[in-house]
């Protein structure tokens, strides 16, 4: 799953504080501790005048993934014009509050920053490459995502998400693209054990999907479309 929003600056302040329906959902532990994860990394880069810039014009990407038995977040942002790489790393020193533990580590020769807060309980990974900025509080997670990226691989090659992609609103709050082979991995996260037999056939319902959503104070609305791909594979 991923989530694209379109004005970010305003985008999660607004849901946290006038959403009654995103407060129930954050009652799932997963749903919790991903509004936590968002909540630090959009309270940061607006303590940089740069960084707010950047975030009035440039989306924000966030994946979800399912890990084993837990989960995890990767953010993805293309640094523009009003934000450079400095001020990105400006920002670590201020990412753990006091007495902050900044690391370095390398792969491939891209630089990883690991920044921890003095009582080692939570660690931001990120790394720069060109004008793309990724972070995850996962390493794994972001180890991943930098040896597709040096790969060259982009989600744009899998098949059926360039035509579901052409069909996102433009003028919304943020578009969520779904991969339905997922999708029941991750829904096993949130749901009883009782309807994961059922949540398994979800796999087999499409391809690719990209709606639009909106986030009311009582309804999360999400519409759009679905690719199948292979019709002879799909419920579509």
């Amino acid at each position: 799953i991923v989530l694209e929003i379109k004005e970010p600056q305003d985008f999660w302040a607004n849901i946290s504080q006038n959403s009654v329906a995103w407060s129930a959902l954050k009652q799932l532990e997963p749903i919790k501790e991903t509004d936590t994860d968002i909540r630090f990394l959009d309270s940061l880069l607006k303590t940089n005048e740069n960084t707010r810039e950047m975030l009035k014009e440039t989306p924000v990407l966030i994946s979800f993934h399912k890990i084993g038995e837990s989960y995890g977040n990767v953010f993805a942002v293309q640094i523009n014009g009003k934000c450079e790489a400095k001020d990105i790393t400006e920002l670590s020193g201020k990412a753990a509050g006091t007495g902050p533990v900044i690391k370095t580590r390398r792969i491939g020769g891209i630089e990883i920053k690991q920044v921890s807060a003095a009582n080692g309980k939570r660690t931001f990974e990120y790394f720069i490459s060109g004008d793309i900025f990724v972070g995850s509080f996962n390493g794994a997670l972001l180890d991943s995502a930098l040896l597709q990226k040096k790969r060259g691989k982009s989600i744009k090659e899998q098949s059926g998400f360039a035509s579901v992609i052409a069909t996102a609103g433009k003028k919304v709050e943020a578009n969520v693209y779904i991969n339905f082979s997922y999708l029941p991995g991750f829904f096993s996260l949130l749901a009883d054990k009782y309807y994961i037999t059922n949540l398994q056939k979800m796999n087999g319902f499409a391809g690719w999907s990209a709606m639009d959503l909106n986030i009311k104070n009582s309804i999360i609305q999400l519409n759009g479309f679905c690719e199948t791909g292979d019709t002879l594979k799909s419920f579509l």
